[in-house]
Parts: C-alpha cells; structure tokens; sequence
C-alpha cells in the first residue's frame, strides 16, 4: 500500500511540513529502535526508510497565500489639488480654445461640427483633470475626473452649437468619440494600449 506523505509524518513523529534536517533527525532516532540489528522490526525499519524517503523527495506543497486584499479608493476630493500659476493658464487657454469652438463649428458641416465640440470638450476635460488631480489619484479617480468634466463641458458646447442652428444632435456619438478614446488612453486595464502590469 502507498504511503502518503501525512502517514510519513505520523510515523517519524513530525509534522507534515517539516524540514529535512528534523526529518533526518526523527530517522535517526527512530532508526536506532527498529534496526533489525537492535532488535527492532524489519518491517517497522522499512516503513520508516519509507517515510523519510516520501518526506524528503516529495516537498511539502506551500502553505496558501492569502488573497491580496484591494486598497480601498480614497474620496475623489482627497486626491484633489490646486492647479498651479501654470495650470491656471492652461485651463483658461482651454476654456477660450472652447469658446472659440462654439464660434468655429457653424462654418463647417454638422458632422464637422460634431466632431470639433467632441475634441473641444474632451481637450478641456483633459486639463481639467491633468490640473486638479495630484499624484495620488489612481486610474479611477482620472476617468472619474474626466466624465465629471466633460459631460457638462460637451452638454454647453452642444447646445451653444445647436442654439445657431446645425443640426448637431443627431451627431452625439460622433461628439462623444473623442471622450471614449481619451478614456482608452488614460485606462491601462483595457490592455489595449500599454501592457497591464500585475504587481510582483
């Protein structure tokens, strides 16, 4: 009949993960009572070389790992900062190069149109989020920043464009393209842009 390796450990009196040293030592002990030459049983001594054999060539398998647990996402307003003198510049260039949007798109096609509110917006949420975010905001806290800046940035923009007539309504999903890929770019877990990196 095999020997498992828990039968190995009961019969040298250690435990099942043992190491090989207190392996070896049990051995010897237990040697010294049931070597046929002592006096002992020879099928006692040929179970114990057994055991040790078992114990020794098969590793004991590692005890589990608990799951890593996730960190949990601190409040989007604690991942807030203050935009700098720079920053400040950067978000009113934007907002003009917005405004100017508004002016532009009733020159082009409403497709055109669609398409340059869509970049408009998508611009502005971008240096919205770039300067009101610190370095402790995750992935999370930056689409989170970018949907809350571009849904009314693009909602204004949209009406301002429709208010001088262009049919541009019918053009929404054109208007959120640039939003869906600004999105796919900031998020690494899509794995379509930069490769995932699992923690090691």
């Amino acid at each position: 009949m095999r020997m498992t390796r828990e039968q190995a450990a009961l019969l040298l009196g250690v435990n099942a993960d043992a190491s090989a040293e207190q392996v070896h030592h049990a051995w010897r002990v237990w040697a010294k009572l049931a070597h046929p030459d002592a006096g002992g049983d020879r099928e006692h001594f040929e179970a114990l070389v057994r055991a040790r054999s078992i114990l020794l060539t098969h590793p004991a398998r590692p005890a589990e790992q608990p799951a890593p647990q996730p960190r949990p996402r601190a409040p989007l307003q604690n991942v807030c900062c203050r935009p700098s003198v720079r920053g400040m510049a950067v978000l009113a260039l934007v907002a003009v190069v917005a405004t100017l949007a508004v002016f532009v798109a009733p020159q082009l096609t409403d497709l055109g149109a669609a398409l340059t509110v869509g970049m408009a917006a998508s611009t502005a949420a971008i240096a919205i989020q770039r300067n009101l975010l610190g370095r402790s905001a995750d992935t999370g806290h930056r689409i989170a920043a970018l949907t809350l800046a571009w849904f009314p940035i693009a909602a204004v923009l949209t009406a301002a464009v429709a208010y001088q007539g262009l049919a541009i309504i019918g053009f929404l999903p054109v208007i959120a393209l640039p939003f869906v890929v600004t999105v796919g770019l900031v998020n690494p877990g899509a794995g379509l842009w930069r490769p995932i990196r699992l923690p090691s």
